[in-house]
Protein backbone atom coordinates (compact mmCIF):
# COMPACT_ATOMS: atom_id res chain seq x y z
CA UNK A 1 0.00 0.00 0.00
CA UNK A 2 2.04 3.12 -1.03
CA UNK A 3 -1.48 5.47 -1.04
CA UNK A 4 -4.56 5.81 1.63
CA UNK A 5 -7.39 7.87 0.63
CA UNK A 6 -9.94 9.14 2.36
CA UNK A 7 -12.66 11.41 3.07
CA UNK A 8 -13.25 14.31 5.87
CA UNK A 9 -15.68 16.06 8.07
CA UNK A 10 -15.34 18.36 10.68
CA UNK A 11 -17.27 18.42 14.15
CA UNK A 12 -18.81 20.75 16.07
CA UNK A 13 -16.08 21.06 18.33
CA UNK A 14 -13.51 21.72 15.51
CA UNK A 15 -12.12 18.04 15.18
CA UNK A 16 -11.12 16.42 11.64
CA UNK A 17 -12.83 13.19 11.28
CA UNK A 18 -12.60 10.16 8.66
CA UNK A 19 -16.18 9.83 7.27
CA UNK A 20 -17.36 9.49 3.50
CA UNK A 21 -20.71 10.61 4.51
CA UNK A 22 -21.44 14.51 6.17
CA UNK A 23 -24.70 12.27 8.32
CA UNK A 24 -23.93 9.03 10.11
CA UNK A 25 -25.32 6.66 8.01
CA UNK A 26 -27.79 4.02 9.35
CA UNK A 27 -26.54 1.14 7.42
CA UNK A 28 -23.32 1.44 9.81
CA UNK A 29 -24.24 2.99 12.67
CA UNK A 30 -25.60 2.17 15.91
CA UNK A 31 -26.49 4.72 19.04
CA UNK A 32 -24.95 3.59 22.32
CA UNK A 33 -28.03 1.10 23.09
CA UNK A 34 -26.94 -0.98 20.11
CA UNK A 35 -30.16 0.53 17.94
CA UNK A 36 -29.75 1.08 14.03
CA UNK A 37 -30.41 4.28 13.54
CA UNK A 38 -33.74 5.04 11.24
CA UNK A 39 -32.96 7.52 9.11
CA UNK A 40 -29.79 9.27 7.67
CA UNK A 41 -27.87 11.66 10.34
CA UNK A 42 -27.31 13.88 12.58
CA UNK A 43 -24.91 15.55 11.05
CA UNK A 44 -21.51 15.33 11.59
CA UNK A 45 -20.71 18.86 11.62
CA UNK A 46 -23.65 19.29 14.42
CA UNK A 47 -22.31 16.86 16.69
CA UNK A 48 -18.87 16.96 19.10
CA UNK A 49 -16.48 14.68 19.03
CA UNK A 50 -17.44 12.68 22.23
CA UNK A 51 -20.92 12.74 20.96
CA UNK A 52 -20.36 11.55 17.50
CA UNK A 53 -17.78 8.45 19.59
CA UNK A 54 -21.69 7.40 21.21
CA UNK A 55 -21.89 5.86 17.85
CA UNK A 56 -20.84 2.50 16.70
CA UNK A 57 -19.80 1.80 13.10
CA UNK A 58 -18.42 -1.65 13.10
CA UNK A 59 -21.11 -3.35 11.78
CA UNK A 60 -23.04 -3.30 8.42
CA UNK A 61 -26.93 -3.32 9.00
CA UNK A 62 -28.21 -7.16 8.61
CA UNK A 63 -30.21 -6.87 4.70
CA UNK A 64 -28.73 -3.47 3.94
CA UNK A 65 -27.84 -2.70 0.42
CA UNK A 66 -24.25 -2.57 1.82
CA UNK A 67 -24.86 -5.81 3.20
CA UNK A 68 -25.62 -7.25 0.01
CA UNK A 69 -22.61 -5.12 -1.51
CA UNK A 70 -20.11 -6.56 1.10
CA UNK A 71 -21.36 -9.77 2.34
CA UNK A 72 -17.77 -10.68 3.39
CA UNK A 73 -17.05 -7.78 5.70
CA UNK A 74 -15.71 -8.85 8.97
CA UNK A 75 -17.28 -6.39 11.65
CA UNK A 76 -15.69 -5.46 14.61
CA UNK A 77 -18.09 -4.50 17.50
CA UNK A 78 -17.30 -0.99 19.14
CA UNK A 79 -15.61 0.59 16.23
CA UNK A 80 -15.86 4.37 16.36
CA UNK A 81 -15.43 6.78 13.67
CA UNK A 82 -11.87 8.17 13.87
CA UNK A 83 -10.25 11.04 13.62
CA UNK A 84 -7.70 11.85 10.39
CA UNK A 85 -4.47 12.63 13.56
CA UNK A 86 -5.76 8.96 14.69
CA UNK A 87 -5.20 7.30 11.61
CA UNK A 88 -2.33 9.03 10.77
CA UNK A 89 -1.29 7.94 13.90
CA UNK A 90 -1.59 4.00 13.47
CA UNK A 91 0.42 4.34 9.99
CA UNK A 92 3.05 5.78 11.89
CA UNK A 93 3.00 2.77 14.72
CA UNK A 94 2.78 0.10 12.02
CA UNK A 95 6.07 1.44 11.09
CA UNK A 96 4.55 2.69 7.59
CA UNK A 97 6.43 6.01 7.51
CA UNK A 98 6.45 6.22 3.30
CA UNK A 99 2.54 6.10 2.82
CA UNK A 100 0.82 9.15 1.42
CA UNK A 101 -2.21 10.28 2.53
CA UNK A 102 -5.13 11.30 -0.23
CA UNK A 103 -7.83 13.14 1.58
CA UNK A 104 -10.89 14.32 -0.14
CA UNK A 105 -12.44 17.61 1.71
CA UNK A 106 -16.28 16.65 1.51
CA UNK A 107 -18.03 19.82 1.21
CA UNK A 108 -20.96 20.64 -1.20
CA UNK A 109 -22.07 23.86 -2.40
CA UNK A 110 -25.29 23.16 -3.50
CA UNK A 111 -26.05 21.89 0.31
CA UNK A 112 -23.58 24.61 2.26
CA UNK A 113 -25.72 23.16 5.31
CA UNK A 114 -24.36 19.85 5.98
CA UNK A 115 -20.56 20.79 6.48
CA UNK A 116 -18.73 23.68 7.75
CA UNK A 117 -17.96 26.26 5.42
CA UNK A 118 -15.46 24.68 2.32
CA UNK A 119 -12.86 27.39 3.67
CA UNK A 120 -13.10 25.99 7.18
CA UNK A 121 -12.74 22.60 6.74
CA UNK A 122 -9.33 23.50 4.65
CA UNK A 123 -7.87 25.47 7.39
CA UNK A 124 -8.60 22.12 10.05
CA UNK A 125 -7.14 19.91 7.41
CA UNK A 126 -4.16 22.40 6.88
CA UNK A 127 -3.75 22.15 10.64
CA UNK A 128 -3.83 18.47 11.29
CA UNK A 129 -1.25 17.44 8.45
CA UNK A 130 1.43 20.39 9.73
CA UNK A 131 0.52 18.99 13.29
CA UNK A 132 1.38 15.35 12.16
CA UNK A 133 4.43 16.41 10.05
CA UNK A 134 2.69 14.93 6.89
CA UNK A 135 2.16 18.01 4.51
CA UNK A 136 4.74 16.03 1.97
CA UNK A 137 3.21 12.86 1.95
CA UNK A 138 -0.61 14.39 1.06
CA UNK A 139 -2.31 15.22 -1.28
CA UNK A 140 -5.92 17.42 -0.71
CA UNK A 141 -8.80 16.83 -3.50
CA UNK A 142 -12.19 18.45 -4.06
CA UNK A 143 -14.79 18.07 -6.21
CA UNK A 144 -15.80 21.41 -4.71
CA UNK A 145 -12.44 23.78 -5.61
CA UNK A 146 -12.79 26.17 -3.12
CA UNK A 147 -10.95 24.46 -0.24
CA UNK A 148 -7.78 23.76 -3.08
CA UNK A 149 -8.35 27.79 -3.67
CA UNK A 150 -7.82 27.67 0.01
CA UNK A 151 -4.77 25.51 0.26
CA UNK A 152 -3.27 27.48 -3.05
CA UNK A 153 -3.21 30.45 -1.35
CA UNK A 154 -2.08 29.44 1.79
CA UNK A 155 -0.83 26.54 2.13
CA UNK A 156 0.58 26.44 -1.50
CA UNK A 157 3.36 23.60 -1.14
CA UNK A 158 0.44 20.97 -0.49
CA UNK A 159 -0.36 18.81 -3.64
CA UNK A 160 -3.87 19.21 -4.85
CA UNK A 161 -6.14 17.66 -7.10
CA UNK A 162 -9.05 19.15 -9.03
CA UNK A 163 -12.13 16.86 -9.18
CA UNK A 164 -14.95 16.68 -11.49
CA UNK A 165 -17.91 14.44 -12.67
CA UNK A 166 -20.06 15.14 -15.63
CA UNK A 167 -22.77 12.08 -14.09
CA UNK A 168 -25.88 13.12 -13.94
CA UNK A 169 -26.91 12.94 -10.73
CA UNK A 170 -23.39 14.35 -9.76
CA UNK A 171 -22.49 16.96 -12.60
CA UNK A 172 -20.18 19.23 -11.38
CA UNK A 173 -19.22 20.96 -14.58
CA UNK A 174 -22.26 21.84 -16.64
CA UNK A 175 -24.00 24.84 -16.18
CA UNK A 176 -27.33 25.70 -14.21
CA UNK A 177 -30.07 27.65 -14.46
CA UNK A 178 -27.84 29.94 -17.00
CA UNK A 179 -24.56 30.33 -14.71
CA UNK A 180 -21.30 28.63 -14.37
CA UNK A 181 -21.48 25.52 -12.41
CA UNK A 182 -20.94 26.46 -8.27
CA UNK A 183 -18.27 23.39 -8.22
CA UNK A 184 -15.55 25.24 -10.38
CA UNK A 185 -14.67 28.34 -7.85
CA UNK A 186 -15.90 31.03 -10.61
CA UNK A 187 -14.02 28.81 -13.37
CA UNK A 188 -15.83 28.52 -16.23
CA UNK A 189 -14.87 25.49 -19.20
CA UNK A 190 -16.95 27.33 -21.63
CA UNK A 191 -14.54 29.93 -21.68
CA UNK A 192 -11.76 27.42 -22.65
CA UNK A 193 -14.03 25.89 -25.12
CA UNK A 194 -15.85 23.17 -22.68
CA UNK A 195 -12.24 21.59 -21.81
CA UNK A 196 -11.89 20.54 -18.29
CA UNK A 197 -7.76 20.35 -18.21
CA UNK A 198 -7.66 23.62 -19.62
CA UNK A 199 -10.41 24.81 -17.02
CA UNK A 200 -7.89 23.40 -13.76
CA UNK A 201 -5.02 24.75 -15.43
CA UNK A 202 -7.02 28.12 -15.29
CA UNK A 203 -7.85 27.18 -11.76
CA UNK A 204 -4.19 26.87 -10.99
CA UNK A 205 -3.67 23.12 -11.86
CA UNK A 206 -1.29 21.88 -14.35
CA UNK A 207 -0.22 22.14 -17.41
CA UNK A 208 1.31 18.79 -18.52
CA UNK A 209 2.44 15.50 -17.09
CA UNK A 210 5.56 13.47 -17.27
CA UNK A 211 4.70 10.05 -17.37
CA UNK A 212 5.19 7.27 -14.88
CA UNK A 213 7.26 4.20 -16.09
CA UNK A 214 4.02 2.37 -16.39
CA UNK A 215 1.92 4.37 -17.75
CA UNK A 216 -0.56 3.50 -20.45
CA UNK A 217 0.04 4.84 -24.12
CA UNK A 218 -2.31 7.81 -24.74
CA UNK A 219 -3.38 8.99 -28.14
CA UNK A 220 -1.87 12.00 -29.58
CA UNK A 221 -5.26 13.55 -30.46
CA UNK A 222 -8.86 13.70 -28.72
CA UNK A 223 -9.92 12.01 -32.30
CA UNK A 224 -8.13 9.11 -31.80
CA UNK A 225 -10.27 7.82 -28.84
CA UNK A 226 -13.70 6.01 -29.24
CA UNK A 227 -16.79 6.90 -27.55
CA UNK A 228 -17.95 9.62 -24.94
CA UNK A 229 -15.05 12.30 -24.48
CA UNK A 230 -12.75 11.88 -21.31
CA UNK A 231 -10.72 13.70 -19.34
CA UNK A 232 -7.74 13.79 -17.45
CA UNK A 233 -4.93 15.72 -16.28
CA UNK A 234 -3.43 14.23 -13.23
CA UNK A 235 0.30 14.90 -12.34
CA UNK A 236 1.52 12.21 -9.64
CA UNK A 237 2.94 13.35 -6.59
CA UNK A 238 2.31 16.99 -7.24
CA UNK A 239 -0.94 18.77 -8.98
CA UNK A 240 -3.66 17.14 -10.83
CA UNK A 241 -7.34 16.06 -11.52
CA UNK A 242 -9.43 13.68 -13.00
CA UNK A 243 -12.80 13.99 -14.73
CA UNK A 244 -15.22 11.32 -14.72
CA UNK A 245 -17.47 11.54 -18.07
CA UNK A 246 -21.04 10.52 -18.55
CA UNK A 247 -21.70 7.18 -18.26
CA UNK A 248 -18.38 6.40 -17.59
CA UNK A 249 -15.69 5.12 -15.03
CA UNK A 250 -13.91 7.56 -12.80
CA UNK A 251 -9.95 6.96 -13.66
CA UNK A 252 -8.20 7.14 -10.52
CA UNK A 253 -5.70 10.32 -9.20
CA UNK A 254 -2.73 7.97 -10.08
CA UNK A 255 -3.59 8.47 -13.96
CA UNK A 256 -1.56 10.54 -16.02
CA UNK A 257 -2.74 13.07 -18.54
CA UNK A 258 -2.11 12.72 -22.25
CA UNK A 259 1.43 14.44 -22.59
CA UNK A 260 -0.36 16.47 -25.94
CA UNK A 261 -4.24 15.04 -26.14
CA UNK A 262 -7.56 15.44 -24.57
CA UNK A 263 -8.17 11.93 -23.93
CA UNK A 264 -8.25 9.04 -21.59
CA UNK A 265 -7.59 5.43 -22.86
CA UNK A 266 -11.05 3.80 -22.97
CA UNK A 267 -10.00 0.52 -20.88
CA UNK A 268 -8.68 2.65 -18.01
CA UNK A 269 -7.40 1.39 -14.50
CA UNK A 270 -9.87 1.02 -11.89
CA UNK A 271 -10.11 1.63 -8.38
CA UNK A 272 -9.92 -1.59 -6.75
CA UNK A 273 -11.64 -2.40 -3.86
CA UNK A 274 -15.20 -1.58 -2.37
CA UNK A 275 -15.24 2.57 -1.16
CA UNK A 276 -16.06 0.91 2.30
CA UNK A 277 -12.93 0.26 4.40
CA UNK A 278 -13.35 -3.07 6.52
CA UNK A 279 -14.80 -2.99 9.86
CA UNK A 280 -11.71 -4.37 11.08
CA UNK A 281 -9.50 -1.96 10.11
CA UNK A 282 -9.09 1.66 12.01
CA UNK A 283 -10.61 3.45 9.40
CA UNK A 284 -13.74 2.58 9.84
CA UNK A 285 -16.97 1.70 7.31
CA UNK A 286 -17.60 5.20 8.12
CA UNK A 287 -15.33 6.29 5.59
CA UNK A 288 -17.11 4.28 2.83
CA UNK A 289 -19.85 4.68 0.79
CA UNK A 290 -21.30 5.05 -2.99
CA UNK A 291 -21.55 8.75 -3.65
CA UNK A 292 -19.17 10.75 -5.77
Amino acid sequence: VTTLEMDIAVTADGVVVVSHDPALNPDITRDRDGRWLDAPGPLIRSLTLEALRGHDVGRIRPGSRYASLFPAQEAVDGERVPTLAEVIGLTRRLGANGVRFNIETKVFPDRPDRTVPAEEMAERLAQVLAAEAVEDRAIVQSFDWRTLKWFQANRPGIALAFLTSAHGGADTVSPRHGRPSIWLAGHDPAAFGGSIPRTVQAAGGPAGSSMPARAPTWPAQRAACPGPPAESSGVPHSQGAWHAPARARPAPLHMPAPPSGECMPTAAPRRTGPRVAPARSRQSAASGGLEP
